[in-house]
C-alpha cells in the first residue's frame, strides 16, 4: 500500500510536471506569437514609417528642386534687368555727353555771334514821327524797316506806334 501510495504519489507528481509543463509551453508559445505578433506589427510600422520618409524626401528634393530652378530663372531675369538698366544708363550718359559738347558748341557760337552783334544789335534805330501831315505811305515803310531793325514783336510795335503819333495823328487816337 506504502508503495502504491508512493506510485500514486509518483504519477501524480509526473502527470502534474507533465501538465505544467504543458502548460508553460502554451504559455510560451501564446507569449512567443503575441511578441511576434507585435515584432510584426511594430516592423510594419517601422517599414511604412521609413516608406513614409523616403516619400517624403523625395517630395521634399523635387521641391527643393523646383524652388531651385525659379531662383535660377528669378536670378536670370534679374541679371537681365540690371544689364539692360546698365545699357540704358549708359546710353543716356553718352546722350548727356553729346547734348553738353552741343551746349558748349552752340554757347561758343552764341558768343561769336554777340560779339559781331554788338555792333548792330545795340544800336537801336528811331522811330520815325507823324503828325498827320507827311505821305502816310512814306511813314509805314520807315516804321516797318524801323521795327524789323529793332526785332520788336507785335506788342513793341503797336506801343512804339503810339508814341510815335503827334498832333492831331495823336489826338485821333
Amino acid at each position: 500500500m506504502y508503495f502504491a501510495f508512493y506510485e500514486w504519489k509518483q504519477l501524480l507528481r509526473e502527470t502534474f510536471t507533465q501538465q505544467m509543463q504543458q502548460q508553460m509551453q502554451q504559455q510560451s508559445q501564446q507569449q512567443g506569437q503575441q511578441i511576434e505578433s507585435k515584432i510584426d506589427g511594430t516592423t510594419e510600422k517601422i517599414e511604412k514609417d521609413q516608406e513614409n520618409q523616403r516619400i517624403l524626401q523625395i517630395y521634399i528634393d523635387e521641391t527643393y528642386q523646383q524652388f531651385q530652378s525659379k531662383v535660377n530663372v528669378l536670378e536670370e531675369k534679374v541679371d537681365n534687368a540690371i544689364g539692360q538698366l546698365d545699357a540704358r544708363i549708359n546710353a543716356q550718359e553718352e546722350d548727356a555727353g553729346a547734348a553738353k559738347n552741343e551746349i558748349k558748341a552752340l554757347k561758343k557760337e552764341l558768343a561769336k555771334q554777340q560779339t559781331n552783334d554788338v555792333s548792330t544789335s545795340s544800336i537801336k534805330v528811331k522811330t520815325p514821327r507823324f503828325d498827320g501831315t507827311a505821305n502816310f505811305n512814306a511813314f509805314k515803310l520807315q516804321f516797318g524797316v524801323v521795327a524789323t531793325k529793332n526785332m520788336w514783336d507785335d506788342d513793341d510795335k503797336a506801343i512804339a506806334l503810339i508814341s510815335s503819333l503827334r498832333g492831331a495823328a495823336a489826338e485821333i487816337i
